[in-house]
């Protein structure tokens, strides 16, 4: 996990940006406070460690490094509730304190838990906060669509497959593959 500071920033897409997406509108500031993300995507080889199960689209690629695919935000949710218990497991042992789970219910009604100490999903505006690591280009690197492909796997470069985790270049803040690879659950 990478920790990030809190601070403020304008969430959103600038009106007439170039590819912008409508549900990214109005810009507003939003004040995010300090928290923890991961500096790669989730892989193959974490996941099936965690949840026992192998998930991913193997026509899109299939490794232990490449990111986890095809997973439902409820599989998020699940595979971050396990982790969660197998970590206050651990801790335990140790004479820690046991993490609490971010997530409660079952089948499709699931709640966050306010409070939690366990792993979660960012929000959409912490997700946004630590893609910009800082910056107010539109992305991490600057506005040139060209400089891209040295930091993200996207259409224009991945022939439609997915990609070991970390292997372009990272953001200001120590964070790979958030411009590009595969989509984010938040």
């Amino acid at each position: 996990l990478v920790r990030l500071p809190g601070g403020s920033f304008l969430m959103g897409s600038p009106e007439g940006e170039e590819g912008e997406d409508p549900d990214e509108r109005p810009q507003q500031f939003v004040e995010v406070p300090a928290f923890s993300l991961c500096q790669t995507e989730v892989t193959q080889g974490q996941y099936e460690a965690v949840m026992g199960v192998k998930p991913s689209d193997c026509e899109r690629g299939c490794g232990d490094e490449l990111p986890v695919q095809s997973v439902s935000w409820l599989d998020a949710v699940a595979y971050l509730n396990k982790l969660t218990a197998l970590e206050s497991e651990a801790l335990v042992v140790l004479g820690e304190v046991a993490l609490t789970a971010c997530y409660e219910g079952s089948g499709e009604d699931v709640t966050w838990v306010e409070g939690c100490t366990g792993y979660r999903l960012p929000a959409e505006a912490e997700w946004e906060y630590a893609a910009r690591a800082g910056t107010t280009t539109r992305w991490s690197f600057g506005d040139e669509e060209a400089a891209l492909g040295e930091h993200a796997w996207f259409s224009g470069n991945s022939g439609d497959q997915v990609h070991a985790v970390g292997t372009r270049e990272a953001n200001p803040w120590g964070l790979y593959d958030l411009h590009g690879n595969v989509r984010e659950w938040v």
